[in-house]
């Protein structure tokens, strides 16, 4: 990680943990060895940080709105989704998050997998309305809903790849009496054994966009012939079969939106759960599924701060803000677009964090409609995301540039990626000449490998560890120089 990179992700973590006064982070396995236990010890509005492993549990959420995120909640690197798994164990719903009162909290970053449950064999909402996203939910079991059960709540479900799961209605979703938003989400190869394979609704409203809807069988989106009417909306998305080949059951109100398509969406190896889309996909460049890029927007972060300060003036334009509160949120885009035309990319993310703390509050004090402050903050977040992106690039491009081939201090970066696969990249620096070892040991203390053993020149130093023939699981790699020591954790998958 270099050094902008880790400004970025510490001046998250630095929000996360001080910014709010009753907000707690707990950490796993650093604090809690099971993310139930970091749950239960929560209150509303904290943080469960949950670092990469494979744990077998059965999560309960109940009465508190927490946020329950894995590493890619701090860093937006997605190879922490698939790094860091929650396996039920075929003994219920994996996540189960219910009775919380307003806003549900959110629950990202995660591969959640062999739920076996009547209801919501994945994860299963009753009366809440949390937020579901960046997750992989697959290989689950339930009567009704396979891989999502939402009962008299209303989630908002975005970048999930929703999978290989089962149920009598609802393969990948079923909803009851539910108000739910659905984007960028990837349903496919789900099975019903009724209706629904894909998405089954029960007196409910549902907005799906931005979604890919594929191989799902007996079909891919069905409508109960029973209760009240259905309302679905659905736009730039690709449903196999295409409007007709959803069942209605002559009970939905559907809004069928002329930009969606029924066309195959061209995965690249959904057999192996890779659901990136070919290059010549029709879906790819239009923001489809959980995985392709959205139409081309702002080139930069600056470019999107004033686009968000637009969205901000529209708010107080329609009288949804009045100008008191316009200036309480704006004077924060303000000072983040002056730090980032300033190359001050901490205080940037500083004010950019400081904003979604405003609006946060806007939305609690009951000023703002809920729907609004959730936009604002994802295109906050989104901001966050693309300051990242151009600062790992800076940071590459300086050393390539050879410009501070020296550093001022000793430092140890985190392996990239993490978790990896085969092979993994690990940066050292030293101010100094200096004898170094760099030692590699499994989770027992085991000393597995020696990578650096020996006199080593002043600068900036990357090697390259390849753990092929070593079995998967957590490493920790350790530098020793001097009075200067450092451990990082690495995880290694197959």
């Amino acid at each position: 990680m270099n050094r902008l990179t880790f400004t970025f992700t510490a001046a998250l973590l630095l929000v996360l943990t001080g910014l709010t006064a009753h907000a707690e982070v707990y950490n796993v396995p650093g604090d809690y060895h099971l993310i139930q236990d970091a749950i239960d010890a929560a209150e509303n509005l904290d943080t469960v940080l949950v670092g990469p492993g494979y744990y077998v549990e059965n999560l309960e959420i109940t009465e508190k709105a927490i946020t329950v995120g894995s590493l890619f909640l701090t860093t937006g690197d997605q190879t922490y989704i698939e790094g860091t798994i929650i396996d039920g164990d075929l003994k219920g719903s994996v996540v189960c998050i219910s009775n919380i009162e307003g806003d549900g909290g959110v629950f990202t970053g995660f591969t959640l997998q062999n739920g076996n449950a009547y209801n919501g064999g994945g994860v299963f909402c009753l009366d809440a309305s949390p937020t579901i996203s960046y997750c992989h939910i697959r290989y689950s079991i339930g009567i009704s809903g396979g891989g999502i059960l939402a009962v008299e709540g209303d989630p908002t479900i975005s970048y999930c790849t929703v999978y290989e799961n089962t149920a009598d209605y609802g393969g990948a979703m079923l909803f009851i009496n539910s108000v739910s938003s659905i984007s960028n989400c990837t349903m496919y190869g789900n099975i019903a054994v009724d209706e629904g394979a894909g998405i089954f609704a029960f007196e409910s409203d549902l907005t799906i966009s931005n979604c890919i809807i594929w191989n799902n069988v007996p079909d891919q989106i069905a409508y109960a012939a029973t209760g009240d009417s259905n309302h679905i909306s659905i736009s730039n998305s690709d449903v196999e079969g295409g409007e007709e080949g959803i069942a209605d059951n002559g009970n939905c109100d559907l809004d069928y939106g002329e930009d969606n398509m029924d066309e195959d969406p061209l995965f690249n190896d959904p057999k192996n759960g890779d659901f990136t889309l070919d290059e010549d996909s029709p879906c790819a460049g239009r923001g489809m599924g959980a995985y392709d890029d959205p139409p081309m927007g702002p080139a930069n972060a600056g470019e999107m701060i004033e686009a968000l300060m637009d969205t901000v003036d529209a708010l107080g334009a329609n009288g949804m803000l009045n100008v008191n509160q316009v200036e309480f949120i704006m004077s924060r885009l303000e000072r983040a677009l002056d730090f980032y035309n300033n190359d001050q990319i901490f205080w940037t993310v500083w004010f950019m964090l400081d904003f979604d703390i405003r609006v946060a509050a806007l939305v609690f004090w009951g000023i703002l409609p809920r729907d609004e402050g959730h936009e604002l903050i994802e295109a906050s977040n989104a901001v966050l995301r693309q300051i990242g992106e151009e600062n790992a690039e800076a940071g590459k491009a300086l050393q390539l540039s050879g410009d501070d081939l020296v550093p001022s201090d000793h430092y140890l970066t985190q392996n990239y990626p993490n978790p990896f696969n085969s092979s993994t990249k690990i940066a050292y620096g030293l101010p100094e000449a200096a004898k170094v070892t760099i030692t590699v040991y499994d989770m027992t203390g085991r000393q597995v490998t020696k990578l650096v053993d020996g006199y080593q020149p002043a600068g900036r130093h990357e090697l390259c560890w390849n753990a092929q023939s070593n079995p998967a699981g957590v490493y920790l790699v350790r530098m020793q120089t001097g009075n200067f020591s450092s451990t990082r954790q690495m995880m290694f998958i197959k």
